[in-house]
């Protein structure tokens, strides 16, 4: 059954915003996907900018995964560059749970222009669960982007991390099946 924090929201969301501990903080954070309060997805918004420990912007991220994606998205996608590849990677799989077709074009090109990370493929992923089958181009350029690191991609761990971004794009079979085979 669901939480029903309504009575209490407004109670945990005025110790969230004035608690010292991290830990009690990290939990008051998750706490509050319980309820799809506007106002305190403001909070959260404010508290993601503002927060310095990387363990409670994670549960902030997560419990606006709960909220209105519109509200939310700027503060996300300003993470993915964050220093800490942690909080970076909770932003990124925001996006794969919550993200939105209209934006599946501001991923692509956020993915295609980052380092070379663990977190490019995860960013591809993302962008694939995000993108609706018909949109073929976009699809297909990031498909593109893709085979483009493929080739030059020394690192086992990547290749397979690029291949499972590409499991979720019913057009790359034969491009996971081909480096499949020359991985092996």
């Amino acid at each position: 059954s669901e939480l029903n924090l309504e009575q209490q929201k407004f109670q945990i969301v005025n110790q969230f915003t004035k608690e010292k501990n991290v830990n009690i903080k990290m939990a008051l954070a998750l706490g509050l996907k319980h309820t799809q309060d506007p106002e305190i997805q403001v909070i959260l918004n404010q508290a993601l900018v503002e927060e310095n420990d990387y363990r409670v912007k994670i549960n902030i991220i997560r419990a606006l995964n709960a909220y209105d994606y519109i509200n939310s998205v700027e503060n996300i996608l300003s993470l993915i560059d964050e220093e800490n590849p942690h909080v970076a990677d909770a932003a990124i799989h925001y996006l794969g749970q919550s993200g939105n077709k209209e934006d599946s074009g501001i991923y692509r090109e956020i993915a295609s222009k980052m380092d070379s990370s663990f977190l490019k493929p995860k960013l591809y992923a993302s962008f694939f669960k995000s993108i609706p089958y018909y949109y073929t181009k976009t699809r297909n350029a990031a498909r593109y982007d893709i085979q483009q690191q493929l080739e030059k991609e020394q690192n086992n761990r990547m290749i397979a991390a690029y291949l499972t971004a590409l499991s979720n794009d019913i057009n790359s079979y034969e491009l996971i099946f081909k480096n499949a085979e020359n991985s092996t």
